[in-house]
Order: C-alpha cells, then structure tokens, then sequence
C-alpha cells in the first residue's frame, strides 16, 4: 500500500479526475454527504450513491486504501476523539467480557507497545479494583458488542463515580452503556465486510476499530484537532493489518 500523506477529502479531490467514472459517482458523493457516509456500511453507501458495491471497493483502493473500510474510519472524528482521549490519559482501564476479551487483551498489548500506560484483566473483580484505585485523569475503555455486559455497565457505573472519562465501542447505539460514554465509536455488523466473506457476528470488526485507533494514536502529534479532517499524515503503516482480513 502506498503512503497517504492527505486526508480522505484532500485524497479525493486530488484524485478525483483520475478515477474511473463509476467510482467518480461514489466519490461526488462521499464529498457531498461526509458527515452521512461516516455512518454507513459499503452496502447502505452503495444504494445512496446508486453505485455497486464492487465499484466503492475499486475507488477505495484506486485511492490507496486497502478497503472501504478503512477509508471511513478515516473520515470519522469519532476515531480522532477516541484517540484524544486515549493519549491524554494518565492510565487507560481496558475493559470486556465474553468474546470481546481477547479484544480488549489486544488493545492492551498495542497501546503499551506504542507507550501508553494500560491496565486490563479477564477477571470483572481485577478490573473493579483498577478502577477504584484509579482517578479522574484516567480512561476507561469498554468494549461490548451488545452493550448490555452486566459486568462491563458495573464497571462503568464505578468508573463514572470516580469521575473518569469512557470511550465505548459498542455496535448498538440504544443500549445503556451509551448513558455512560464520553465517545463512542460504533460498528456496524450488518454486511460490513460482506465482500470479504466473513459473518456479521464476527469480531473482526473489534479488532479492525484497534488496528485504527493505534494508527491515529501513532501519528497524534500530526493531527490537527481544531479542524474536521486530519492533515499531514507522514510515516503512515497499514490502518488494517492485512492478516485480519
């Protein structure tokens, strides 16, 4: 994959004339609905922009991303908030239960690897503890599919008490841990990676939402939080490792 040195919209414009005119159809688009595409799949994009779901997937990479997916994490603020939050905490409290535990175990390993100071345990009593020995310049991150975790909502009902900030990754938008979030960053499980074959109850998508927050939280310094849009991305590696897809 190439190095983006621009962001999506700077990318597009750039690019816009050398693209192939079913491509251009969706790109007019994205530029002239940003704040819609970041919420929607490859499938609701297709039928929006009366384009097929193949020729957003050739645009994407003829841009130089590896996926439509990518792409859109790119153009979330969602993300570059998240990442905010995260760089800005004293300590980050990882936290998950069930299937999304080796989730949460990844996120852990890559954020310390990248220098950030993370606490995370498999065990509900480990993480209540963390949490309560922890203070208001901490970060808790939860991650729940459903959003219903009894333990996870425990854990944030706690967290809230001790005045942290909460960064949710969640794919349902009307559970209740919403009520506890100071971001969120939500997945979309309906035919998001129908192209790639894998079910929507998979948790790649889990893992694709960490492989995008470390590559923000990697180039923070070189991101503009006063504007929309990144600007100056240098030194840029793959926003999803190709060994999840």
């Amino acid at each position: 994959m190439q190095i983006i040195k621009t962001s999506v919209i700077e990318n597009i414009k750039h690019n816009f004339e050398e693209l192939f005119p079913a491509e251009k159809k969706t790109a007019q688009y994205i530029l002239d609905h940003l704040e819609e595409v970041t919420l929607l799949n490859i499938s609701q994009l297709a039928k929006k922009a009366h384009a097929s779901e193949a020729s957003i997937v050739r645009m994407a990479k003829h841009l130089g991303y590896n996926d439509f997916f990518q792409m859109r994490l790119l153009l979330s603020n969602d993300l570059l908030c998240a990442a905010k939050l995260i760089c800005e905490a004293r300590m980050c409290h990882i936290i998950g239960a069930g299937n999304t535990i080796p989730i949460a175990s990844d996120l852990r390993f890559r954020l310390q690897r990248n220098g950030q100071s993370c606490m995370y345990s498999s065990l509900p009593e480990q993480y209540f503890n963390n949490i309560a020995l922890g203070d208001s310049s901490d970060l808790v991150i939860a991650i729940s599919r459903s959003g219903a975790s009894t333990q996870v909502l425990k854990a944030l009902s706690l967290a809230k008490k001790k005045e942290m900030k909460i960064l949710v990754i969640t794919a349902d938008p009307n559970s209740q841990i919403m009520d506890f979030s100071d971001a969120i960053l939500q997945i979309n499980d309906t035919n998001e990676m129908h192209d790639q074959n894998v079910r929507a109850d998979s948790h790649l998508l889990e893992l694709a939402v960490n492989d995008a927050l470390i590559y923000v939280i990697k180039n923070y310094p070189l991101f503009n939080f006063d504007d929309k849009l990144p600007t100056q991305i240098n030194d840029v590696e793959l926003l999803l490792s190709e060994t999840k897809f």
